[in-house]
């Protein structure tokens, strides 16, 4: 996991561990801040990836990371993120305006935080934030409302953001790498359309249309002379 999480990190031009260093951030302040802010960073790269465009990179920057014109919107549509992957954006961007934009919450814990919710608040954002499918609302009823159960929720809330955060981050790399994959074959063939475009040579052309199988390819892998590819006739298969 460290390998997939580093290869994000230098992507988004991060120091190698950060996410790993941030799990052991002192203060749940602080935490969640920067988990938003390296949400909002990977969902902007992978959706510049994605369009090919990197001079939409300011446009993209400006975009907030939740609400209904923001980065994990705008990624949805693109389909870019799962449906849990869209609720998980959501409820972080939700869970750091409320937690991180109260001065009192400063020195607060999460924990604190979890155990103030109601039953409703606590399964709607922390079943999103554990990229978790809701349970049945029997099941649902007896894991959020229960006190054993709520306590350990509650102790547990930064782990499961951290581990949640990192199960979204390896989904963010999977879709960029497909992205960049997908533009260098597009490039790639650009290129072949441009050389046949700008070549005169006609032999040469005729040679690089053909087929591995009519090039011989299977002869070259095993040793045996090649011979020179027949003349097509004009407009035609040269085999007739």
């Amino acid at each position: 996991m460290r390998e997939l999480l580093g290869e994000l990190e230098g992507r988004l031009g991060v120091r190698e561990g950060f996410l790993s260093d941030l799990r052991e951030d002192p203060n749940d302040w602080s935490f969640l801040v920067r988990v938003q802010v390296f949400v909002e960073s990977a969902l902007g790269h992978m959706v510049l990836a994605e369009l090919g465009r990197p001079e939409l990179a300011k446009f993209v920057g400006a975009l907030h990371l939740g609400g209904q014109n923001g980065l994990g919107e705008l990624a949805f549509a693109l389909n870019l993120l799962t449906a849990e992957e869209r609720a998980f954006v959501k409820e972080l961007s939700g869970l750091r305006n409320r937690f991180a934009h109260r001065i009192e919450n400063i020195d607060r814990t999460l924990t604190e935080y979890v155990r103030s919710l109601t039953p409703h608040e606590r399964r709607e954002q922390m079943n999103a934030i554990m990229l978790l499918k809701d349970a049945s609302p029997a099941l649902s009823r007896e894991y959020w409302e229960s006190g054993p159960l709520v306590d350990v929720l509650a102790k547990s809330a930064r782990e499961l953001i951290w581990w949640g955060l990192a199960i979204f981050s390896g989904a963010i790399l999977v879709n960029t790498v497909r992205a960049d994959d997908k533009h260098l074959r597009q490039k790639a063939a650009e290129m072949r359309a441009g050389f046949f475009e700008s070549t005169g040579d006609r032999s040469l052309i005729e040679l690089l249309s053909l087929s591995p199988g009519e090039m011989g390819m299977e002869k070259v892998a095993a040793g045996e002379p090649v011979p020179a590819p027949a003349a097509r006739a004009p407009g035609g298969d040269s085999s007739k």
